[in-house]
């Protein structure tokens, strides 16, 4: 029987990106078996070694973000901004199949380690450049932060209630989104290389892998010139259609539908109350034109039940509803622990803690890397004596030299 292998195994990863999108990208090409060294520098942390700290305990290795976007990865501190540090960025690429950058534009054709001088060194090399608005156009130099990502790619103007302003989301969700479009770029590009022998540039912009998650309203709009309104929690065609108060404190249910069978279900379910037979509610139209009145109804059955009863007993009558669950309910949730959502990891520093896994299962391969973040640092001596055979006096002048930094 053939033994089995990581996916990714036998590929070699530079990470030397920062911050979400980019370090949470190389990620899960580390849990899927790449060889991830993520280059650092003492001269500038990556944000997320301070994201918040691990029991409010400052330190540069405590950073709860870091500790969970970063594992599975090596960890190697270069300048890259000095040329000697530049001179061992391009050793390493010799030695690697991908490389992952989030620089500001042109920072690295600065140091001479732009796509154009890499492929040189290796001509199947997939690097993906990650930024907030792209490599071209007239926002290409343009800096931002997920609120201003998430107006510019249109996400901002959906969330609100009716009436009222955007609302805006708190988060990293263009961070999420774009790490993992980086994801299947990378893997289509190096299916692609193992077919051809050659590399690929990836340009993506973090806005447009937000936009692209928006393709209902945009499709609306270039079908049917129709913008669509901020409705709260509402849908746009269906109702009850919304998020419904359960027993206890801020606890809630999401319950969607959208058929007159399923609100038949729903009638039988709650009982048939003289209420659900009103003209009013008699079709799926109706219903939507009343939903106001209709939700605090709903509502009044919801109060009844926790949201894990509601949820299950609508489910069971085939419909959809889900539990509202927020951080903590998240982390204990049954159905996500025991698809291995949540994997431990035993970190030096922190000690053993749990952090988010890969957000898919398979069937066919052998367990995913679980190794912790890296200390900072923690793999030079590896990268410069073993992958680039640097003599130890060489390596012992360029930290004195602050080019191992």
């Amino acid at each position: 029987m053939k033994p089995q292998m990581r996916p990714l195994e036998n590929i070699r990863v530079i990470d030397m990106s920062w911050v979400g999108a980019g370090p949470l990208c190389a990620s899960y090409l580390a849990r899927m078996g790449a060889e991830v060294i993520k280059v650092e520098t003492r001269r500038r942390l990556d944000f997320c070694r301070s994201m918040p700290f691990v029991d409010g305990i400052p330190g540069v290795e405590r950073g709860g973000l870091f500790l969970i976007i970063n594992a599975g990865k090596r960890s190697c501190t270069i300048d890259m901004a000095k040329p000697e540090g530049a001179k061992l960025i391009k050793n390493l690429v010799k030695v690697s199949d991908v490389v992952i950058e989030a620089f500001s534009a042109d920072t690295l054709e600065k140091w001479d380690l732009g796509y154009s001088t890499l492929r040189e060194l290796k001509p199947e090399l997939i690097m993906a450049s990650i930024s907030a608005f792209g490599r071209t156009g007239p926002q290409r130099g343009y800096v931002a932060y997920g609120r201003n990502l998430h107006g510019a790619s249109g996400l901002t103007a959906l969330i609100g209630y009716t009436g009222g302003p955007p609302r805006g989301l708190t988060g990293q969700w263009s961070d999420t989104l774009a790490g993992m479009t980086a994801t299947f770029a990378i893997l289509a590009c190096l299916y692609h290389s193992r077919k051809t022998g050659t590399g690929q540039y990836i340009d993506l912009s973090m806005c447009e892998a937000t936009t692209a998650a928006l393709c209902e309203p945009i499709i609306d709009y270039q079908m049917n010139h129709r913008i669509w309104e901020r409705v709260g929690n509402q849908s746009q065609f269906a109702a009850p259609h919304n998020c419904y108060h359960c027993k206890g404190y801020d606890q809630w249910v999401a319950i969607v539908v959208s058929t007159d069978e399923e609100w038949e279900g729903f009638c039988d379910v709650m009982g048939n109350p003289d209420w659900t037979r009103a003209e009013k509610f008699s079709n799926g139209l109706r219903r939507w034109q009343n939903q106001l009145e209709l939700d605090k109804l709903v509502s009044n059955w919801t109060r009844s039940y926790t949201p894990y009863e509601a949820m299950d007993i609508l489910q069971e009558a085939g419909i959809p509803a889900g539990v509202i669950l927020d951080t903590e309910g998240l982390a204990n949730d049954q159905h996500l622990n025991k698809r291995n959502f949540f994997t431990v990891v035993d970190h030096p520093e922190v000690g053993k803690r749990k952090i988010l896994s890969l957000p898919w299962n398979l069937s066919d391969a052998v367990d995913t890397n679980n190794h912790h973040a890296p200390l900072l640092g923690e793999d030079n001596d590896y990268v410069f004596r073993e992958l680039l055979h640097i003599p130890d006096d060489e390596i012992a002048r360029l930290i004195e030299e602050k080019v191992i930094y």
